[in-house]
């Protein structure tokens, strides 16, 4: 009976060694999962700075191209203007170089004659 009780204490012994093993094991195993974890918020918070940085400079983007746009058309109202002035003003020259003989009606030439 003494050899299955020192049989059971040392499988008692066994198995708490192992118990303390795998203990030790799944604490490491914890302490890397909340590292893991730590770290992984770090980096979202990280990603969430950076996307709020992008959609900054988008809005920025945004904004500036609609700046761009606007002035765009403006510079286009005002080049379609300067040509219609110019249009115009070189029509009156070229009015006022014609002399005023050639309106009269008798320098006319008739071509069924």
């Amino acid at each position: 009976m003494r050899d299955i009780l020192k049989q059971l204490e040392m499988a008692l012994k066994e198995m708490q060694a192992e118990e303390s093993a795998v203990k030790q094991a799944a604490e490491k195993q914890l302490a890397l999962a909340k590292e893991m974890a730590a770290e992984i918020d770090q980096k979202s918070l990280q990603a969430d700075v950076k996307l709020s940085q992008a959609q900054v400079l988008h809005a920025e983007a945004s904004r500036k191209l609609t700046e761009s746009e606007h002035r765009l058309h403006e510079i286009e109202a005002r080049e379609d203007a300067l040509r219609r002035e110019r249009h115009s003003i070189f029509a009156e020259y070229v009015l006022r170089s014609i002399p005023v003989s050639l309106f009269c009606p008798h320098n006319f030439i008739s071509i069924s004659s």
